[in-house]
């Protein structure tokens, strides 16, 4: 059912309406921001957030300096990669914050924070991997197998694998 609305009731309503601020602050996230956005931040380039992990692994291996650096590992695991297979691991390029989060996440949960732990850790697994290699290139024998970051940072097999060769050296 209908009911007629009066004109001047109608002409009231119009007249209040037009009276009222519309509400507060409904609108607003609408609005264009008034605030200035804060400046961009310069972000490193993975190559040369990796090419710096490569500096500083060569200054621990040519002078024994120590930084308490998480990209260390990973640069240490990338020298002693192009040492032994003769290449760079040109995945690191793309995959070097992957690999560096792996390597802190490593040293933070299996050598307890120990930096030096985990480099001792690192080089034991180049140097065990390189006599391999020169047993696999003596004897002349195919192999696809390579260490890989994953496998060195994520894969806790080569940590087993250290592990149990320190126990057989301690007993």
């Amino acid at each position: 059912m209908r009911t007629k609305i009066d004109s001047s009731k109608l002409e009231q309503l119009q007249r209040d309406a037009d009276k009222r601020e519309p509400a507060s602050g409904v609108f607003d996230m609408f609005a264009p921001s008034t605030k200035p956005k804060p400046p961009k931040k310069a972000r490193t380039s993975h190559r040369a957030a990796f090419e710096r992990a490569m500096d500083s692994a060569r200054e621990l291996v040519n002078h024994g300096t120590l930084s308490d650096d998480r990209r260390l590992l990973v640069g240490l695991y990338a020298i002693s990669h192009e040492t032994v297979y003769g290449a760079v691991p040109q995945e690191l390029e793309r995959d070097f914050m992957a690999a560096r989060s792996s390597a802190a996440k490593l040293i933070r949960d299996e050598f307890e924070g120990n930096i030096a732990a985990a480099i001792h850790f690192v080089r034991w697994c180049w140097s065990r991997e390189q006599a391999r290699e020169r047993k696999r290139k003596a004897t002349k024998t195919q192999s696809d197998f390579r260490i890989s970051w994953r496998f060195q940072f994520v894969s806790r097999s080569l940590l087993t694998d250290y592990r149990v060769e320190g126990s057989r050296r301690a007993s």
